[in-house]
């Protein structure tokens, strides 16, 4: 989620897809949400005290599992 994108050259490889990415689309109207193969309606719901939330890598594989 935090990881650096220097050396990402390509839309397609891994490094970018495993990123949990935020898109509000016009056509919708609405926020989606984007990881890998996954992609849904944001829903708006409340994410606690997310500022104080330390990223690690296990972190980033807990948002890719439940993602996927």
């Amino acid at each position: 989620m935090y990881r650096s994108f220097c050396s990402i050259m390509d839309a397609e490889a891994f490094e970018w897809e495993s990123q949990l990415r935020f898109y509000w689309l016009r056509k919708h109207d609405d926020l989606f949400v984007h990881q890998c193969s996954a992609s849904f309606s944001y829903g708006y719901e409340y994410m606690g005290l997310n500022g104080r939330l330390v990223i690690t890598p296990l972190t980033d594989r807990i948002y890719l599992t439940l993602t996927q």
